[in-house]
């Protein structure tokens, strides 16, 4: 809400939201969430990190472009809108993160 009120742009505050939280989940979603990657070389957790940006990018466009549709085509709320949009996504966002983006080929480094 602090967003709406500052920015006033209903996509723009959506692509900020996004990406804020982004940076956030990246970290808390490989580290506590997932614990995949702990013990992976800088290489592996660079590799994790491209295919979230790559992950967040596209989940982006789709919740900017259902946003749209759902708010000026059928005239729901914003805000109730992306609660039920980011629901949805968030659902789908976590099984592409289990399965896909956190997903190593090679087996874990163990430190000691």
């Amino acid at each position: 809400m602090i967003l709406v009120f500052a920015i006033g742009n209903n996509m723009h505050i959506n692509v900020v939201s996004r990406f804020g939280a982004g940076i956030a989940g990246f970290y808390i979603n490989g580290y506590i969430v997932f614990k995949s990657l702990k013990g992976q070389s800088l290489p592996q957790i660079a590799k994790a990190a491209l295919r979230f940006i790559l992950l967040l990018g596209f989940m982006t466009i789709i919740s900017s472009v259902l946003l749209s549709f759902f708010v000026n085509l059928s005239s729901l709320y914003f805000i109730l809108a992306k609660g039920i949009i980011e629901i949805v996504l968030a659902i789908l966002s976590f099984f592409i993160q289990k399965y896909v983006v956190y997903s190593f080929s090679a087996k874990k480094t163990q430190h000691f």
